[in-house]
């Protein structure tokens, strides 16, 4: 990939890094701002301008995995604080001690410090992406006829479809051996099935495998990859999963826009709202479970309007871990210098690796322990400050900015094309939780690369 800057994103990157100053000004105080809620006005046209850039520039992908992390960033750091002062039933989702981070000073920084990131993850983008040739970068078009198959590896894309199958299999299998894990609820679900580390390993599968199959697999099989795909997400949302949902989906939608994809206007829009429609009904059933969820009585009071901004309200809700980290830091906590990766990696791997000693769990390195309670995300946004401070937020978001644009091109080498469009599904999950995503990650990644290798020249070998 040639670095060039587009001339016509040039007005769209100084307008940006203007709202970036703006930010700037808030963050380091020259900017007096009392109440985060005077923020709202400015936080709506940033945002809108930001989109209307992406979308516009002639060299961003419209569902690249660029505006994949992009949209997700945006709605889980600023979500919550663009609707909440409109509206305010939202704050409801919550308990008034999980939601207590709206009345500390630290909101307004917190909101700052997400801005510039977005900022800077935004002009990168625009700065760096170049439409690979024979891409269509439009997002509407025929669907998957549009999909360029031409090239697709069969011995990887059969044994990535296997995989799915039998990762989603075991997850349905959960469902018919134990009917509880649906009449109880989420609670249950916490309790019983997150111990049994056999479902980890099918989650985690079901996640990967469907993006590999995407990514290699022709128009057929990805048919049929997407069907078993689209049931076993209908079990994990009946659990009261989301993310399992979401994270492979969103990197999906990258890696078929990347092999010339589109999307049906009207599917895309029905998708869109009934997505997040489902997410609302979902924040319902995984709180009292089968048993305790009576359509009568949700139909009676229910509102499609109040459904989404509710679900919109809820994935903001990592601003408030964001600003309980500040206000750590403000209290005279330390900054981590590169401890909470590192915590990440050594936590993940001390088991299998006896020269990796065990870190200590109430170090602030991990994360949890400066939060209320242990039930808290985070973002990679709130991550990079707690580092490095706001240079660590620059250097991140250039960072990962970069990396999504060079996913956009097909590498020649197939398993690091397949090892990279299955690390996007880390970073959008790193998105709203910590570091520790990554270490676990990669060994699945590992393990998907390595079997495609091992299946693919044994093939070659049987020709």
């Amino acid at each position: 990939m040639n670095f060039r800057i587009n001339i016509k994103n040039l007005v769209s990157i100084f307008i940006i890094m203007l709202f970036c100053i703006y930010f700037m000004g808030i963050y380091v105080n020259v900017i007096d701002i009392n109440h985060w809620e005077k923020l709202q006005l400015p936080i709506v046209v940033f945002i809108i301008y930001c989109t209307y850039s992406l979308i516009k520039a002639p060299n961003v992908l419209s569902l690249g995995a660029n505006m994949m992390v992009y949209i997700y960033t945006v709605l889980s750091l600023l979500a919550l604080v663009i609707l909440l002062p409109w509206f305010p039933d939202i704050i409801n989702i919550r308990s008034n001690y999980t939601m207590q981070f709206l009345g500390y000073p630290e909101m307004v920084e917190a909101i700052s410090i997400s801005c510039i990131g977005i900022a800077i993850f935004v002009c990168s983008t625009l700065l760096f992406s170049k439409i690979p040739i024979g891409v269509n970068r439009r997002a509407f078009g025929r669907g998957i006829k549009d999909l360029d198959d031409k090239e697709w590896y069969p011995s990887i894309a059969y044994f990535s479809f296997i995989v799915l199958a039998f990762a989603a299999g075991y997850i349905i299998l959960q469902v018919v051996l134990t009917p509880q894990i649906i009449i109880s609820g989420y609670s249950y679900y916490n309790a019983e099935v997150r111990s049994d580390n056999l479902f980890a390993y099918a989650v985690n599968l079901f996640a990967f495998s469907i993006v590999v199959l995407v990514n290699v697999g022709d128009k057929k099989l990805i048919k049929k990859g997407l069907i078993i795909f689209a049931v076993a997400s209908v079990v994990l949302f009946l659990m009261g999963n989301r993310g399992e949902v979401y994270y492979p989906l969103l990197a999906v939608i990258a890696v078929y826009t990347k092999r010339g994809g589109t999307v049906k206007k009207k599917l895309f829009f029905i998708g869109i709202i009934g997505s997040l429609t489902i997410i609302s009904f979902i924040r319902v059933f995984r709180t009292v479970g089968l048993s305790g969820f009576k359509i009568s009585e949700v139909g009676a009071t229910f509102s499609p309007v109040s459904a989404i901004m509710e679900s919109l309200g809820e994935m903001g809700f990592q601003i408030g871990p964001t600003t309980y980290m500040l206000r750590y830091l403000n209290e005279g906590g330390d900054y981590r210098f590169g401890g909470t990766i590192l915590y990440s990696f050594s936590n993940a791997y001390h088991r299998f690796l006896p020269v990796i000693s065990q870190p200590d769990s109430a170090s602030p390195s991990a994360i949890k322990t400066i939060m209320p309670t242990d039930y808290y995300a985070f973002s990679s946004i709130a991550e990079a400050y707690y580092n490095f401070s706001i240079f660590g937020i620059i250097a991140f978001c250039i960072l990962i900015a970069w990396i999504l644009t060079k996913n956009n091109y097909r590498n020649k080498n197939i398993y690091i094309e397949i090892g990279s469009s299955m690390f996007i599904v880390a970073l959008i999950q790193w998105v709203r939780n910590t570091s520790a995503v990554l270490p676990i990650y990669i060994i699945y990644i590992t393990f998907i690369v390595v079997g495609s290798f091992i299946i693919r020249n044994i093939c070659k070998g049987k020709n």
